[in-house]
């Protein structure tokens, strides 16, 4: 790769006599052929973690130590993570999401169906929502719980395992 940049800067300043090239190295991208038996595999990955994987072009084996002084990095990277509130407040959007996501499947079924087993009822949420996330049965209990308080969906008298929509 070095040998390809400094042809790049040779050929620049033959180009542009009065401009500076500098590389932002952390903002570009590379397209590398992974040989994985028994299929080629392309890999689509930023440049630090390019020069990572080609140094696996001379050897099969590397061990952390050797990975560092290859790419002349120190011991001290630093791994930035989102603060704690923050995480918790995208967990806490997408549940709501998927809450809203599972409650509109439900009353979309049963508005086409007007009645239908609690099995059925779950599977057909399940199989319309998969596209988007895997429901957890659990939350798809307790969203029909929640319907049936919110008088959009009522339990069978006589089969409590059957629900009826409300209209």
């Amino acid at each position: 790769m070095v040998k390809c940049v400094e042809v790049f800067r040779e050929f620049y300043q033959t180009k542009t006599k009065h401009r500076k090239l500098s590389w932002i190295y952390s903002l570009g991208t590379c397209n590398i052929n992974g040989k994985f038996d028994p299929k080629t595999v392309e890999l689509i990955v930023t440049t630090y973690q390019a020069s990572a994987l080609l140094l696996f072009n001379s050897s099969d084996r590397l061990s952390y130590q050797e990975i560092m002084s290859q790419l002349n990095l120190s011991n001290d990277i630093v791994i930035p993570l989102p603060p704690v509130d923050e995480r918790k407040k995208v967990i806490e959007d997408v549940d709501k999401d998927r809450r809203h996501a599972i409650d509109a499947s439900i009353v979309r079924i049963m508005k086409s169906r007007k009645v239908l087993g609690y099995q059925q009822l779950v599977m057909e949420c399940a199989e319309k929502l998969g596209s988007m996330f895997m429901p957890d049965l659990k939350v798809v209990k307790k969203r029909i719980e929640d319907l049936i308080t919110r008088e959009y969906l009522e339990r069978d008298k006589g089969n409590p395992s059957m629900f009826r929509y409300l209209a």
